[in-house]
């Protein structure tokens, strides 16, 4: 993750409905941290403790970041890194 982005300012980003701002902030994670936060993100979406804001915001991040991985060029894909 960037030094220059903070844990609130990252949270913030993923939790913000906003599906660029969730592709944005997902492109400079890690593979490890992308891990992480996706599986912190499903169980924002299925455990108990959370609020219905704060589920449905997960749920936004995560239809965002599926957007993402069904859009990145496959390795049958003719686009070039």
């Amino acid at each position: 993750m960037s030094d220059e982005l903070d844990l609130e300012t990252l949270w913030g980003e993923l939790l913000s409905r906003d599906a660029s701002r969730v592709r944005a902030v997902w492109r400079i994670l890690t593979e490890e941290e992308r891990i992480a936060i996706r599986i912190h993100l499903e169980k924002m979406v299925t455990a108990e403790g959370w609020l219905e804001p704060q589920r449905v915001s997960a749920r936004a991040a995560l239809a965002a970041i599926a957007l993402e991985v069904h859009d990145a060029p496959g390795p049958d894909s003719e686009e070039t890194p």
